[in-house]
This record gives C-alpha cells, structure tokens and sequence, in this order.
C-alpha cells in the first residue's frame, strides 16, 4: 500500500463510509487534510490581558469558585500576556473572556495535582507537553506557574499556534503538527503530557497515539486524557454540547436512536459516531470504564479514571512504568 493510500486509509477507512472522491480530490483534500496543511486565516488583535475582563459574566459555579480562592488576585496579576479574541481560541466561552482564562487555571490545577500525588514536582529540569493547545488556555498558566519549566505544545489548527508565537510568552515551544499519529519529540522527554478534547474524537489508530505519548513521556511520567466516558453516557441532556450536536446530525446515525439511546447502558466498550465531512470524517467517542482499563491499561497504570473533571468530560490519569 502506497504512504498516499495509507494516509486515505487513516482518514476514510471504512469503504462504505462515504462514495469515493476522484483521485485528484483525494491528492488536493482528504491527503492535505490528513497533514493539516489547510491554509490558515488572518488572525484578530488579541483582547488584551485577563485583568482587562473582570467583569465579564462567570456562568460555572467551580469556576466562579477559583476567584474567592486566597491568592487569586496575584494569579490575575502576574498574568500580563494578551488573551485571544473569540474566533482565535475556537470560540470557547464567547464573551466570557475571564471565564475562559479560569477554565485553563482549573485545568491547570487539576494536572499539577495529578502530577504532585505521583511524585512530579516541576522544575527546571522538568518538562510539559500539551498536546492540542490550541492557543494556550492552559499552556499560558504553566508559563506563569512554572517559568523555569520547559514548556511544548502543538495543534492540529495553524492560526492558534501562530497567534500563540506572536502573543504569548516567547518560552514556549509551540508547532503546528498534522492528524498522522507521530510527533516530533524525543523519546523519554516529558514529564507530563495531556490532552483535552483530542482522543473525545480519536477512532482509529487510537492504540498509535497512545503508543507516540507513551514514547514520548519519562519512565514513571504522567499523562492526562479528557474523554466521554459511560459516566458521561449516563448523565447526557439537553444542558450539553455533544448532546445538542448528536441530536442536530441524529439523521446521519440511522443506526442509532437517538436521543432514547442515551437512556440505556452503552451497548458495547467504545461507541463512536462517526460521519463523513467535505474531505475527512468526524468522530465523537464514547470509552467505558472498563474499555479504558483493559485496553489502555496495556501500555500505562491506570491511576484515576476521574469523572467531570472537564467540564462533562472524565480525566484519564495514566501513568508510564518506570
């Protein structure tokens, strides 16, 4: 099979998936797709710091939460660097820019703690890895938290990394990778490595992405994963993002009934809903618990399968044998 095949594969691997594009569409779409050399798009002026967005609403109480915590008004403080405008962070919180900057400092807390109950404190010889960093909602805080620590990231969309280059602290090491499962990195080089919202979308070649953050990560380092999980399986309503978007393409899962599906046990381990876009095929993933253990469990521990701890998200908490 010829690397152009391989890469149509990893995108459409199922013949019946969608009617075939003619050769030269999958050389000018579905192949520049699969390397994310989609060109970017101009990107806006930043907004300017946290402490410039105060009074912007908070809508999640956890959050909320983090303002009344001592210390928080020299955390404001010592984070000068811009934030970016709404269509530059994905649209995360709209108009919400200082709840935006507090989901990044809740994350944050979570991946420092994870990484503490296992022994990781980070310092100048310590390094992070975020992986789908967008542009930097979490990279941002380990820059203020950690400034001796050695800070990467990557995504998958250019204008975010190129906005987090010009913005954000000139420390971090930050580029644009493809949707292929291997990343520039040496081998045992971070002492922790996360993603939120990647493998929530990873169907096949799950086991290679796994295997690449296992590569890359120290003997005894930690990795983080957000997924959707059984407990979030159970728990799906109308007050949810990926229950209102199922609900919007129910028409492309005939299979499966939704949304009376939601009110039964996950049918099997893993359950991905997966349809065809212009070049490439979407996916939103579902892993049990038990998936999770048996089947990650083969290249990490297992430490913590914690529930919501991502918004309706569980974090995965793994850790690489020493």
């Amino acid at each position: 099979m010829s690397w152009k095949s391989r890469v149509k594969a990893v995108l459409m691997p199922s013949e019946q998936a969608a009617p075939q594009p003619k050769a030269e569409q999958v050389k000018t779409s579905n192949l520049a797709s699969a390397l994310s050399i989609i060109p970017g798009q101009p990107y806006s002026p930043p907004i300017g710091p946290v402490t410039a967005h105060l009074a912007t609403p908070i809508f999640e109480s956890e959050l909320k939460a983090l303002t009344e915590r001592e210390g928080h008004q020299a955390l404001l403080e010592a984070d000068t660097w811009q934030l970016p405008d709404i269509p530059d962070r994905e649209g995360y919180y709209g108009e919400r820019h200082y709840e935006y900057w507090l989901s990044g400092l809740r994350d944050y807390n979570f991946l420092t703690e994870a990484a503490k109950r296992q022994g990781i404190e980070l310092n100048e010889n310590s390094a992070v890895f975020d992986w789908g960093c967008s542009s930097g909602r979490v990279l941002r805080h380990f820059a203020v938290r950690n400034p001796k620590t050695t800070l990467y990231g990557c995504d998958v969309n250019k204008n975010p990394v190129e906005w987090m280059h010009e913005h954000l602290d000139p420390r971090l090491q930050v580029f644009h990778n493809t949707y292929l499962p291997s990343q520039p990195m040496p081998d045992n080089h971070v002492d922790l490595f996360y993603a939120f919202s990647v493998f929530t979308h990873i169907d096949d070649y799950e086991d290679t992405y796994l295997l690449e953050a296992k590569r890359i990560l120290k003997p005894g380092g930690v990795a983080v994963f957000t997924i959707c999980s059984d407990h979030t399986w159970a728990m799906m309503n109308n007050k949810m993002v990926i229950y209102n978007s199922l609900i919007a393409m129910k028409e492309l899962f005939p299979e499966w009934d939704i949304p009376e599906c939601f009110s039964r046990p996950m049918p099997t381990e893993k359950v991905a809903f997966r349809h065809q876009a212009e070049s490439n095929y979407a996916t939103n993933i579902f892993h049990s618990a038990s998936y999770i253990k048996k089947r990650w469990g083969r290249y990490f521990e297992v430490v913590e399968i914690a529930h919501e701890r991502h918004g309706y998200q569980d974090c995965v908490v793994l850790r690489k044998p020493k």
